[in-house]
């Protein structure tokens, strides 16, 4: 019977592992965006219960290129992760006291009441076609519910990417839907559908 040095005892441990690609498989199955036409992001506030480092973390393995509606104090969190904020939220106000402000408010509702009601009726491809030059943002959630971007929703994500991408759209489409699951995996799931 040979006799192995310790130099190579150790080599032969280590080759099963040199010659094994477990890690980018591993990354790999984490990643979902394989297209990239859209540039995704996910929103805080839906995500609350997950740490901040946590959600870039999981966001940067799936694809995503930022986290939407930071506050300002965690803008600069995302960075080291290569995430960006894609729109902060400033705090200090609501719908109550931001919008409803007459001065605040004449500036959107042209645009809002012209979108919204075609929305509503189904008609979101041809709404964001038309509109597509004074779209500079998107957020998703199922209707109804505003709740993953499953075959229980009415709205066919993967369509509405596609005429997205289709636009010329170059901003972010940002997960703004309550999970009713794992949230990681309704988000993987949403990202999934949104790749097109």
């Amino acid at each position: 019977m040979a006799i192995l040095s310790r130099r190579q005892a150790l080599a032969a441990a280590a080759l099963p592992f040199a010659l094994c690609p477990l890690p980018s498989a591993l990354l790999a199955a984490q990643r979902v965006v394989r297209n990239g036409r859209l540039r995704q992001s996910v929103t805080r506030w839906t995500y609350r219960s997950i740490a901040l480092p946590d959600l870039c973390r999981a966001a940067a393995d799936i694809g995503l290129g930022a986290i939407d509606l930071l506050e300002e104090p965690d803008w600069a969190a995302v960075r080291p992760f290569g995430l960006v904020c894609s729109m902060g939220y400033a705090g200090g106000g609501s719908i109550a006291d931001g919008l409803n402000v007459k001065a605040n408010h004449d500036a959107i509702v042209s645009n809002f009441t012209r979108l919204i009601p075609r929305a509503e009726a189904g008609d979101v491809i041809r709404t964001i076609r038309a509109n597509r030059d004074i779209i500079g943002h998107f957020h998703t959630g199922g209707v109804p519910g505003r709740h993953e971007l499953d075959d229980t929703q009415e709205i066919n994500w993967r369509a509405v990417c596609r005429a997205i991408a289709d636009s010329g759209f170059t901003g972010y489409l940002a997960h703004e839907f309550t999970p009713t699951r794992d949230p990681l995996t309704s988000l993987r799931e949403a990202v999934a559908v949104c790749d097109v």
